[in-house]
């Protein structure tokens, strides 16, 4: 922006500053008279003309010295850093964002060419690198269609009071399209804590307005923000507290819950408890029942062993007896011819008898149907000797009582067999059913483990709470 209400002379001139930052430097037209009016070792200068940009760096280059550095930056600033409106007008000095309204009063010829939209970068973003550090700050607005907008975004943002000293370009009367007058900015300074001396530039259509922030009253803002900062934090802290006692309350409870069904829980285990070593002694007393039947068969079983043992010497009698049968048969053979070679077949169907009898109890049915045959035969052979057929009828009597205590013994063992294979199955049922019941209990030791550490832990938890916090007990 081009105006001509700089001079040499400057309400500021006796002031040491660290650093200025220039916003709407245009091409360098004022960079002369305030460089010597001005005692900055630090300079930036902002403008949003790429077009003005050039011409700019070079009349910078000729002001920066060694006890002076100036820095340059080519962006359009606004309140917010919003994609905004540039409105391009035929005089350069007053195209920007803000819509000329009033100004064709001043400049008759005065017209809009075009406008376009265009990004820009908040005034707060622009400044905090550069207002950050401490010292003497001096701020120079040279753009009065924005100069409120723009103060009243570093006030929105705490930003303003880190520059103690304000020249601020404004209009005597409303000229732009939302913006106020220089009234309405000294309003607003004033009430930020600046203080002026009633300076004013040269021209009366853009005055400027030379506003100082003293250095108790920076230290007093400060010092409020601080309060306020310390305010807002022990705010957060406060809520935080609460929701941190809420959230405890809750735990709490949720504690007091889970202990009243840990509670639950241990009773319902002391019960599975009982109800298991209950089952564990029945279990017991059955095992020593199936053992003591196991034993009974087992005695069972040998008095079977020792009565067959019985059965074989009286198979061993039966056949001394058929043996003495065969030589009574020989004798008769020699007495009668016709009867011998009968006699001798008896003699191979007895030998057969006693080899089947010795091999398989099976055969005794066969055994006893070559008796008969041996005993028809010996009865045709001697029929006069009624004694030698006697003897005959007693030994097939004898026979069928061996042939009946055989089959009883083989059912005997049979049976026998059955219930040790029916006592093994009980036995390894039992041994399972027993594994399982003590791998049971000892699931339940572990719970039982299990819940008395929480419980611990929840009692430690509780009495903790109780020491740190006994007013959140005693709400509850």
């Amino acid at each position: 922006m081009e105006t001509n209400n700089m001079k040499v002379t400057h309400p500021f001139q006796s002031v040491k500053f660290d650093r200025i930052a220039y916003i709407g430097a245009g091409m360098g037209e004022h960079l002369e008279e305030l460089t010597a009016a001005l005692n900055s070792s630090e300079w930036l200068l902002i403008e949003g003309d790429e077009k003005k940009i050039p011409t700019l760096q070079k009349k910078a280059s000729e002001f920066e010295a060694e006890n002076r550095k100036i820095y340059i930056k080519s962006t359009i600033l606004s309140a917010d850093g919003e994609l905004k409106t540039w409105y391009n007008y035929n005089l350069d000095e007053y195209s920007g964002l803000a819509k000329a309204t009033g100004l064709n009063e001043l400049f008759p010829g005065l017209k809009l060419q075009s406008s376009e939209a265009i990004s820009t970068q908040a005034i707060s973003e622009a400044l905090a690198e550069f207002s950050s550090a401490e010292g003497v700050n001096g701020l120079i607005i040279d753009i009065p269609g924005q100069s409120e907008e723009l103060l009243n975004a570093l006030y929105a943002t705490e930003n303003l009071t880190n520059w103690r000293f304000l020249a601020i370009t404004t209009t005597d009367t409303p000229l732009f399209d939302s913006s106020e007058d220089a009234e309405g900015i000294k309003q607003h300074l004033s009430n930020a804590g600046y203080h002026t001396r009633g300076e004013l530039g040269d021209d009366p259509d853009f005055p400027v307005l030379y506003y100082v922030l003293s250095e108790a009253q920076q230290q007093l803002i400060a010092e409020r923000d601080q309060a306020l900062s310390r305010a807002t934090d022990a705010e957060k802290q406060r809520d935080e507290a609460v929701a941190r006692a809420s959230s405890a309350s809750k735990e709490l409870e949720q504690l007091k819950q889970q202990f009243n069904e840990k509670s639950e829980q241990a009773d319902s285990a002391q019960t599975k408890v009982e109800e298991l070593e209950q089952a564990v002694n029945q279990a017991n007393e059955e095992k020593q029942k199936q053992t003591e039947w196991a034993h009974s068969l087992q005695t069972k079983l040998e008095e079977a062993v020792a009565e067959k043992g019985k059965l074989a010497e009286r198979a061993e009698k039966a056949e001394a007896q058929i043996e003495d049968l065969q030589t009574s048969v020989k004798e008769v053979s020699e007495e009668r011819d016709g009867a011998a070679a009968k006699a001798s077949n008896a003699s191979k169907e007895l030998e057969q008898l006693k080899q089947q009898l010795n091999e398989k109890s099976e055969q005794a049915d066969s055994a006893q149907t070559k008796i008969e045959e041996l005993e028809q035969a010996v009865s045709q052979a001697n029929e006069e000797k009624q004694k030698h057929t006697d003897w005959a009828h007693n030994l097939k009597k004898q026979l069928e009582q061996t042939q009946a205590e055989l089959k009883e013994q083989q059912r005997s063992a049979q049976l026998s067999t059955k219930l040790l294979a029916k006592v093994e199955a009980d036995a390894s049922e039992l041994r399972e059913r027993y594994a399982e019941k003590v791998k049971s209990e000892q699931e339940l030791k572990d719970l039982i483990k299990e819940l008395h550490a929480k419980l611990q832990a929840a009692s430690h938890f509780y009495h903790k709470l109780e020491q740190e916090h006994p007013e959140l007990l005693e709400k509850l």
